[in-house]
């Protein structure tokens, strides 16, 4: 078969978060599957490219501006995807502008739907977005949907009424790259001087933007810093998204702000580091499709506390300390008492890396390879 594949979100640089998940998924499908034939489709009137993806697959590239390639798609249904490229099958990673002809078999995968459950966390930009992509519509055009997880499946039955036998849940994976490291390569580390890193410390990472619940992270730790009688910092990873000015105006008013630290955005090849030198990672999201970072850490050997919502108890099962987002004395109370209980650390550690283990790109890419014998079956029948 010729399946093709959308590779515009690889367009940004980046090798976190959509564009992460495109490049891991994408390069371990070449890898693993050697009958299909793949074809990529990138568009850039600036001559980027994407990274490399390894061998299998031929690129063809369009060279112009998305101010007139996504009005064109979205308002005369032209040039047709499938037609750019040869394909049996299309994929696309996530929602985008698109357009196909009337007999294409269509496959995209759904990351979450937080945009419809909370549009107040997004920017009047990103809400606008999210309109003119048309969900519900280019759902219900596509033959098949992968949700990451049964709780973004659920949200796609819900809040768009699509048939739920349309819908296939295939688990994402996490990079091979995090592991626990041992205390003789954690000496060693260069990574405290670089980013200039106290010795003990909790760690958050991810965009920051409503939807992470940041600002009563740092309401939380000063309760914490409170009763605590360690001498811990709050290290905040990642770069400014949309609407982060409420967790600046929390970091101001922070009684112990002299204890927090914002790194701004980390290197990819950094991060398992980071994990490992944290004592605790916490993830006090409002919402999640599937949620990499807390596995990342736990992959890593780092103890994690996480909201008990979304998919966040459907993905972490058993191997995190719950709490509720919307309860910062429930916050900090959890970071106290994980920090001040050395067998419930090992307990999540090792709770944790098991969980980890479940969840890998080859099991990932194994299921979307699945997914398009399925088509070849469904059509040689």
């Amino acid at each position: 078969m010729k399946v093709g594949l959308d590779l515009r979100t690889l367009m940004n640089g980046s090798k976190s978060g959509i564009p992460g998940f495109t490049y891991s998924l994408v390069s371990n499908i070449l890898r693993k599957d050697t009958q299909n034939d793949y074809f990529g489709f990138f568009n850039s009137y600036k001559n980027l490219r994407p990274p490399s993806l390894g061998e299998n697959i031929e690129i063809k590239e369009l060279g112009y501006p998305n101010k007139i390639l996504n009005p064109s798609l979205r308002f005369l249904n032209y040039p047709h995807l499938d037609k750019i490229i040869p394909s049996d099958i299309f994929y696309m990673p996530h929602f985008n502008f698109n357009a196909f002809s009337e007999n294409a078999y269509k496959i995209i995968t759904v990351h979450d739907l937080s945009f419809l459950r909370y549009p107040e966390f997004f920017s009047y930009k990103n809400n606008l977005w999210h309109k003119f992509i048309q969900a519900k519509k280019t759902l219900k055009s596509f033959d098949k949907i992968v949700a990451i997880s049964k709780n973004t499946k659920n949200d796609i039955v819900e809040l768009l009424n699509i048939p739920e036998d349309k819908i296939e849940v295939i688990y994402s994976g996490i990079d091979s790259q995090y592991n626990a490291l041992n205390t003789d390569e954690l000496a060693r580390s260069v990574l405290k001087q670089k980013y200039n890193l106290p010795d003990n410390f909790i760690l958050s990472l991810g965009t920051i933007e409503p939807r992470k619940n940041i600002d009563s992270l740092i309401r939380a730790f000063d309760i914490f810093s409170e009763k605590s009688k360690g001498d811990f910092f709050l290290v905040i990873a990642g770069g400014m998204g949309w609407k982060y000015k409420n967790v600046l105006k929390e970091y101001e008013k922070a009684k112990h702000k002299d204890k927090i630290i914002f790194l701004g955005f980390v290197d990819e090849e950094d991060k398992n580091e980071l994990y490992n030198l944290a004592s605790l990672f916490v993830f006090p999201s409002y919402y999640e499709g599937f949620g990499f970072p807390p596995l990342e850490a736990m992959r890593a050997g780092t103890p994690v506390i996480s909201s008990a919502n979304s998919s966040m108890i459907e993905i972490l099962d058993d191997s995190a300390y719950f709490i509720d987002p919307y309860d910062i004395n429930d916050l900090s109370n959890a970071i106290l008492n994980v920090l001040n209980n050395e067998y419930l650390q090992r307990t999540l550690i090792d709770k944790g890396v098991e969980n980890s283990q479940k969840f890998s790109w080859g099991k990932s890419s194994d299921g979307y390879i699945s997914l398009f014998k399925g088509y070849k079956q469904k059509n040689i029948i």
